[in-house]
């Protein structure tokens, strides 16, 4: 499998696109952590996100080098999960996340995982790879 998860913690905060009906939206959103090609996030149940993701959880999140010399553009669907762990991990992980959520027990804290699908790979000097993952 390629190992897209170096670019991923080098370069945590992306772009992250969710459908609504027809029109597509996007906004920065910051990776956390991955577990094989589950790929981890966090929002606050009461954004619009959540309930597009709730609509339809194909989505897509792209990020970049400083240069932009590496581009990993990832596409997949997106999973809420519950498990305390998992949140206790994010908030334990990530400061922000705590002075926002103060516990992983608050109810606004929406933890979810995408699972990657397809990844896009481009690299100045090499140009575009694209991988299917299994």
């Amino acid at each position: 499998m390629f190992d897209f998860t170096g670019v991923l913690k080098e370069n945590p905060n992306g772009v992250f696109a969710t459908l609504a009906g027809d029109k597509i939206c996007m906004r920065m959103m910051q990776f956390q952590f991955a577990r094989g090609k589950n790929i981890y996030f966090s929002t606050t149940r009461n954004k619009p996100v959540y309930e597009q993701i709730k609509a339809n959880p194909q989505v897509a999140f792209c990020v970049s080098s400083k240069e932009y010399a590496n581009v990993i553009s990832i596409y997949g669907k997106a999973v809420f999960d519950e498990d305390m762990g998992v949140k206790t991990r994010m908030i334990n992980e990530n400061p922000l996340l705590k002075d926002i959520y103060k516990t992983p027990g608050n109810p606004d804290l929406a933890v979810f995982y995408v699972v990657a699908e397809e990844v896009e790979n481009f690299i100045s000097n090499e140009g575009l790879k694209k991988y299917l993952l299994p």
